[in-house]
C-alpha cells in the first residue's frame, strides 16, 4: 500500500487569504467610503480606503459652505457606527420643515406644506450637520480601527478582476490585492469606468444657487424649502405647474 500525502481543505482559506492585502479595496475617501469601511469593520471585514486627496484637506477646520440635511435613518446609521458621539454636539435637529412654492422676485404663495418634529414620537425630523465636522469624524474612527488602512494622496491608475481577487495599480507603482473592489469616487468615478459600468443622465436646465446665510434672528430649527417656478410665458414651463415641481 502507498501513502500518499493530501492537503487538508480546511487550509485552503488560509493559503487564499494570504494572496490578499485586505478583503476590501475601497476607492474613495470622501462620506461613502469611509463609512462603508466602518460598517464592514463591524461585521469583521478588514478594507483599504483609497483616497485621492490629502489627508491636511480632508481634516481642515475652514468652513467651505457645505453642509448636510440627514434624515433620521442616517442619523440612526451614524450611531450605530459609533460617529454620532463625535459630531452630534455640531448638529443642528430640525424642528419643522416648510416647503412654499412661488415664481422668483413674487415671493412664496400663501398656501404652504408644514411638517413638525412634535407629531412624531422620535424626537427631531433630522439634523443639518456640517461636513467640515463629519469629515474629520470619519477619519478618526478610521484610524482608531485597526481593521481599516487609511491610504490619503493616493490615486488608482489601474485595475483588475481576476478569478480570486481584485487588484489596483496606485500612482506609485504600488499593487494592492483584495477580494471585492468598491467604488466610491464619486459620479466620474474612474472606477466604474475602467470597469466598463456606463450611467444615462439627464440635463433638465436648472441651474442651483448655493450658499451659507447667518441670521439676524433665531431659526428655531425651522427649515424652509422654497422652490421657484418658470413664469407661464416661459416656453421651458410648458406642461409644467409649480405643483408637480414640488412632487
Amino acid at each position: 500500500m502507498t501513502l500518499c500525502r493530501v492537503d487538508n481543505s480546511i487550509n485552503w482559506p488560509i493559503i487564499t487569504r494570504m494572496t490578499h492585502d485586505t478583503d476590501i479595496l475601497i476607492v474613495g475617501g470622501g462620506l461613502n467610503g469611509p463609512t462603508l469601511a466602518l460598517a464592514l469593520a463591524q461585521a469583521g471585514f478588514r478594507s483599504i480606503v483609497i483616497d485621492a486627496n490629502t489627508r491636511p484637506k480632508r481634516e481642515a477646520d475652514d468652513f467651505d459652505g457645505r453642509a448636510y440635511a440627514l434624515a433620521r435613518a442616517s442619523q440612526k446609521m451614524l450611531a450605530a457606527l459609533g460617529l454620532w458621539t463625535a459630531v452630534g454636539g455640531q448638529a443642528q435637529p430640525i424642528s419643522e420643515i416648510k416647503a412654499s412654492d412661488g415664481h422668483a422676485g413674487r415671493g412664496a404663495a400663501p398656501q404652504f406644506l408644514h411638517f413638525q418634529a412634535a407629531e412624531m414620537e422620535e424626537g427631531p425630523m433630522g439634523y443639518m450637520l456640517e461636513d467640515r465636522y463629519l469629515r474629520r469624524a470619519l477619519i478618526a474612527a478610521m484610524e482608531a480601527n485597526e481593521k481599516i488602512t487609511h491610504l490619503s494622496d493616493s490615486i488608482v491608475q489601474d485595475q483588475r478582476i481576476d478569478e480570486d481577487a481584485a487588484e489596483v495599480v496606485l500612482a506609485d507603482g504600488q499593487r494592492l490585492r483584495g477580494r471585492l473592489l468598491v467604488g466610491a469616487d464619486g459620479r466620474a468615478s474612474g472606477v466604474a469606468a475602467r470597469a466598463g459600468i456606463r450611467r444615462q443622465g439627464w440635463d433638465y436646465g436648472q441651474t442651483a444657487l448655493v450658499c451659507a446665510v447667518e441670521h439676524e434672528l433665531p431659526h428655531h430649527g425651522v427649515r424652509i424649502i422654497f422652490i421657484a417656478c418658470r413664469a407661464a410665458g416661459d416656453p421651458a414651463a410648458a406642461g409644467q405647474s409649480c405643483l408637480n415641481r414640488l412632487e
